[in-house]
């Protein structure tokens, strides 16, 4: 079956059509004179995600799409926990975003100033919602399946390494492979995509609807306008590093939590349960091997790019 060699080859190919989409998407946007950020996006995410998942299932039809994505139901207190978990998460990797950005040029905060010019709703549709949907189907649907002969922790590791390359942003890549382990570990505890889904919304959209607010309050004597700017400043998020490490505490309980809540707590303390790794043989150490060689090409490609534009 060798599913996880199987993924990782998925994963070098998301990478290789995210190099070559971004020039042709923009080859056709400037060919069309498309300038609207939502027909962008979903030109981008239509070429980049949904047609490589076609591609997937159409090749590997032994296996149900909504078994793989993991398109179930799950009990409504795993989203309030998600929603608690993203908020409390987000100080923390904010904080390392800033960190990052000592090395690394913030590409994604000099788009969002673009973004601004774009009516609001338009850019949290394109930046929040699409992504949310599209990524998770990717990285905690595809790519997490093909480790469930994994324990979860690791599971989640290569997922979270995956999802920061994945980015192709140096700046990105620490604080993207952190929550998207977080994300691995939420779908694993949840057994289903959509609370994944909604904690990326969450994450995506509160930096949208921040840098907006700030915007409209520019100028004002007003103590949000005052509290939303200094949120974007990135040598503000340092001066609350200490609670932004207390809040990744409660955001580390409700993900424990989830757990419990869905009865897969035994999957905490490495154990099996139906869903994840029950019925599957152990993972050979042949194919472990081959799996991370084609990772660790993905991670070479990443280092390789990230290291000429750093040159450029």
């Amino acid at each position: 079956m060798r599913e996880f060699t199987r993924v990782n080859r998925f994963a070098m190919a998301m990478l290789v059509v995210m190099i070559v989409g971004s020039g042709i998407v923009s080859t056709i946007t400037a060919w069309l004179q498309i300038e609207g950020i939502l027909t962008r996006y979903i030109l981008t995410y239509t070429l980049q995600f949904a047609f490589p998942l076609c591609v997937y299932f159409f090749l590997y039809r032994d296996h149900s799409p909504k078994q793989v994505l993991r398109l179930k139901k799950t009990k409504g207190y795993t989203y309030v926990l998600t929603v608690i978990f993203a908020f409390a998460i987000q100080p923390l990797l904010m904080c390392l975003s800033s960190l990052s950005t000592m090395i690394f040029h913030n590409y994604l905060n000099d788009s969002i100033q673009g973004y601004l010019k774009e009516p609001w709703w338009a850019v949290l549709l394109a930046t929040a919602l699409i992504p949310a949907v599209m990524e998770e189907l990717v990285c905690r649907g595809v790519y997490l399946s093909g480790c469930r002969r994994w324990n979860i922790y690791g599971a989640a590791a290569l997922n979270g390494v995956f999802f920061g390359v994945l980015h192709l942003n140096p700046q990105q890549a620490v604080y993207a492979a952190i929550f998207g382990f977080s994300c691995a570990l939420i779908t694993l505890g949840a057994d289903s995509l959509w609370p994944a889904m909604l904690a990326h919304f969450i994450i995506n959209g509160t930096q949208i609807l921040m840098a907006f607010g700030a915007q409209a309050l520019a100028g004002q004597d007003s103590l949000l306008g005052w509290l939303l700017a200094e949120m974007q400043k990135e040598e503000s998020l340092w001066k609350v590093l200490p609670v932004s490490i207390l809040l990744a505490g409660i955001a580390v309980w409700c993900l424990i939590r989830i757990y419990y809540v869905n009865g897969r707590q035994e999957l905490l303390r490495g154990k099996r349960v139906e869903g994840w790794t029950m019925k599957e043989a152990p993972l050979k150490a042949s194919e472990r091997f081959e799996g991370l060689c084609w990772l660790g090409g993905i991670v070479l490609i990443f280092i390789t790019l990230s290291c000429m534009v750093g040159m450029a």
